[in-house]
């Protein structure tokens, strides 16, 4: 098995260094290469007769663009009338569907229908190259889904490789992904630290999705005392990143002078 992965990742990476589409069909496969590059996963489930597939695969899959676009992810081509088991764990009900992944399978952005290549062109071209800690910690999350703290590293995995992508309609998809899994865990914790910082972390989301006034007012809802250091740290990083955004500079160097740990003030800089 390790040799078979080995060879696909060598043929993966010649196929990039030569400008090559390479499309893998086991599922099993692609997650598995995935997580060796850390790259995420393009799913497009289709079939030979059908027209639309053709369409697209004409127009976004053999386009000259993606000789440079697909160096981002892992793709994985799914033909429905072969594989009858992979369209039911991502709802299949209409071909082309194209979805995009995590290593472990978690879907993050989804399309059915095929009319234009651009509204996809737009989105597989904002595929973050590296997916940072995102395929390790959905990998741990889907070993036991009620584990806070997995739900905790996942979503915030979510929102910090979210937070950078270019694409709106992707970057939302990101973080409604970050925003599910923290009230997840707000349902779920009776612990009011954890809590506060899901709430905190929940507000750098609105932020991040350009919501910078309904965030203040977010921000002004919870409890202004907070359970320990950190939480308060957290809670002047976060407005000091809503002032900063709204242009209130006085007020973003108030909060940033309050934050006491480095790394926080580092990411202000």
């Amino acid at each position: 098995m390790k040799k078979t992965i080995l060879f696909l990742m060598t043929v993966f990476v010649a196929g990039n260094l030569t400008a090559q589409m390479i499309w893998l069909s086991n599922p099993d496969k692609a997650k598995e290469v995935a997580n060796e590059l850390n790259k995420l996963i393009v799913m497009d489930f289709g079939a030979g007769w059908c027209a639309p597939c053709r369409a697209m695969d004409q127009m976004v899959w053999e386009c000259s663009e993606m000789d440079t676009i697909a160096k981002n992810f892992v793709a994985l081509k799914i033909n429905i009338d072969h594989d009858r088991f992979t369209p039911g764990l991502y709802s299949v009900s209409g071909i082309p569907k194209v979805v995009i992944a995590t290593s472990s399978g978690f879907p993050i952005w989804m399309s059915t229908g095929f009319n234009t290549a651009e509204p996809y062109l737009e989105v597989l071209r904002a595929i973050p190259i590296n997916a940072g800690d995102l395929n390790k910690n959905s990998i741990a999350f889907e070993k036991d889904k009620t584990n806070l703290k997995a739900n905790l590293n996942l979503a915030l995995s979510f929102q910090i490789v979210g937070k950078d992508v270019k694409s709106e309609s992707l970057k939302s998809k990101f973080l409604e992904r970050s925003q599910y899994l923290f009230g997840k865990i707000q349902k779920l914790s009776t612990d009011i630290i954890l809590n506060q910082q899901v709430e905190l972390y929940s507000v750098l989301n609105t932020l991040y999705l350009g919501n910078s006034e309904k965030a203040l007012k977010e921000i002004n809802k919870i409890s202004s005392a907070p359970a320990n250091g950190k939480i308060e740290d957290l809670r002047h990083f976060v407005l000091a990143k809503c002032f900063l955004d709204t242009k209130n500079q006085d007020n973003f160097i108030k909060e940033k002078q309050l934050i006491k740990s480095k790394e926080l003030r580092s990411q202000l800089e």
